[in-house]
Formats: C-alpha cells, sequence, structure tokens
C-alpha cells in the first residue's frame, strides 16, 4: 500500500516496540509487525460468525472518498462487520451518525488505497479526540487475501485504527488488527507529540530536499508526499528533534466490559465507545492495564496484547 504523509505531519508515526519484554508468544497467538508511514501492524486470528445487515443498511450505503487517484482506491461495501467484531464492540452495535461522516473521518478515509480492499463505510465510526485534538477513527475492512504476504493465513476481516490532525490536516495511516488481536491488545497505539512550528518547518525543509534530491516523491495532492522509508523517517527524526517511539498520548480500542485504562502505573482514564485516550508519562515502562466497572482487572485475550 502506498500511504500518504502530509508535509508537517511526518510526527505521527507508530511506536515499533509494543511487545511485553520475555513473555513468549503462546500457540496461534497474533502476530504483529510495524511499518512507517502507518502501513499496517497486524494481529492475526481466524473468526467468522455473521450479524444481521439491518442497522447498517437503514441509511444506505455510505459513498466517501477512498483513498486518491495518485495512488488508488479502496471499494466501498455494504458488508455488515462480522459478529466477531459486533459482538465484543459495541461501537459497532450502534447506529452510523452523522459526527461518523464529518471531514476528520473523511480525511482518514483518503488513507484507504487499494491494497486494503473493501471498507465497510457504514461501519466507520468516529471513536473520540485526543487531549491534543486530534480525531480517532475506526475502519472496519474486509482485506484482500495475501494482504501480509508473510501472514498467509491471517483472516481478511479486520479493523483499522487511523488518526486525523485538524491542525494540519494531517494523518498517518492506520493500524490494523483483527477482532481477537484487538482483545489481546493490539488496537493500542503510541502517538508521537505534535511537533512545534520550528519543528513542522525544520520537517518541510527536509522532505522538500528529499523532493529534490530525488529521493522522495511528491504526491499530486499538496502538501502531501509520499510515504517516508525506515532511513528517512530516522533522518526526518534526527533533523527535527522528534522521537516518535517516545510518545505523548496512548490510544486504543479495547472490547467491551473495559471502563477503564490505566497507564504508567497510576493515570487512569475513562473508557468511553470502546476507546480511550491517555497521556503518557516520557519514558514510563509500565504496562497497560484494563480495569472493569468495579475496578477489576479485565485479562487480555493473550498475554503478548500489553506492551511495556
Amino acid at each position: 500500500m502506498t500511504t500518504l504523509i502530509p508535509a508537517l505531519e511526518a510526527q505521527l508515526l507508530f511506536a515499533a516496540d509494543r511487545t511485553t519484554p520475555g513473555a513468549a508468544p503462546s500457540p496461534g497467538a497474533s502476530r504483529r509487525r510495524a511499518r512507517w508511514g502507518g502501513l499496517p501492524l497486524l494481529a492475526v486470528v481466524a473468526a467468522s460468525l455473521t450479524v444481521s445487515a439491518g442497522a447498517y443498511a437503514s441509511r444506505g450505503l455510505w459513498l466517501p472518498q477512498l483513498g486518491a487517484d495518485s495512488y488508488g482506491h479502496a471499494q466501498a461495501t455494504a458488508s455488515p462487520p462480522p459478529g466477531a467484531e459486533s459482538s465484543v464492540l459495541g461501537v459497532l452495535r450502534r447506529e452510523q451518525s452523522d459526527a461518523d461522516r464529518d471531514v476528520a473521518v473523511r480525511a482518514v478515509l483518503r488513507d484507504a488505497g487499494p491494497s486494503l480492499g473493501k471498507i465497510r463505510t457504514n461501519a466507520v465510526r468516529r471513536l473520540g479526540t485526543l487531549p491534543d485534538g486530534r480525531v480517532a477513527v475506526l475502519v472496519p475492512a474486509r482485506v484482500p487475501k495475501g494482504f501480509d504476504p508473510t501472514l498467509p493465513n491471517m483472516t481478511q476481516d479486520q479493523l483499522l485504527l487511523g488518526i486525523y490532525d485538524p491542525a494540519t490536516h494531517g494523518t498517518g495511516g492506520f493500524l490494523t488488527s483483527d477482532a481477537l488481536g484487538m482483545q489481546a491488545g493490539d488496537l493500542m497505539l503510541a502517538v508521537s507529540r505534535r511537533p512545534s512550528a520550528e519543528q513542522s518547518a525544520l520537517g518541510h525543509a527536509f522532505l522538500e530536499r528529499e523532493v529534490r534530491a530525488g529521493r522522495l516523491e511528491k504526491s499530486a495532492e499538496p502538501p502531501y508526499y509520499h510515504v517516508l522509508s525506515v532511513e528517512q523517517s530516522e533522518r526526518y527524526a534526527r533533523a527535527t528533534g522528534l522521537r516518535p517511539t517516545d510518545p505523548d498520548v496512548y490510544v486504543g480500542v479495547v472490547p467491551d466490559g473495559v471502563a477503564e485504562v490505566r497507564v504508567d502505573g497510576h493515570t487512569t482514564v475513562p473508557v468511553v465507545g470502546n476507546f480511550f485516550a491517555a497521556p503518557s508519562t516520557r519514558g514510563s515502562r509500565h504496562p497497560v492495564v484494563w480495569l472493569d466497572a468495579h475496578g477489576r482487572t479485565v485479562p487480555f485475550a493473550s498475554t503478548i496484547g500489553a506492551w511495556k
């Protein structure tokens, strides 16, 4: 997939190290891998349940712009999320609202290139707002077979988490997991801080230098650029002073029954509509903990879900 990074938004990079040190994956446990520039970090366990399409058909098929002409388009599908997703995510069982179709959601959907296959547009949900104003969006999809060549047995039903920044009109691609992976904590994302004006200017200058040197292609939709390589992302971080693996906020999608999320060993935030956004204490190595309405720990579906 070719995802585009806005000129001033390359700082929306996903933290690559999310596994619990020393934890051994159990047989059949989800596998994950990080890619820069919004390419997917995957969790894979098969599940196949169905749910009535009635709730998703009441308004007709929503046809927003998916992808862009410069890198291709995903397709819209009227198929509802499978029961493996809707049975554990109440946010998918409610009706789609006008807020679920707002400018932030539409911006995230313009990242949906052809490699994502079919987007369940009537099931797209605006999850909530981060403390700094960025917006989180849930995008259920039916990806093609062979979506990830290294994971040949992955289920095609995937949940995508995207982030939109209204200050720069930028997006950061998608974090991707299936329903069981989500229950193992695989739709939790460490988001780096928004850059200062000086850092944004330095970032813009870096990207323009890469374009002039022929190492980066500028797209037809300014002010966007094609995705940075890992090496370019590292040089971008050095040029701007940003450290994308030192996050300012944790965000995530959690299953029904999780009422609060504790991060950094002491900070507890509420879960609203299966979504949380929690400030991070820089350098903390505490695991994320899920809590029910009575303050009791809700276990992950597997131990590798709780990264430190």
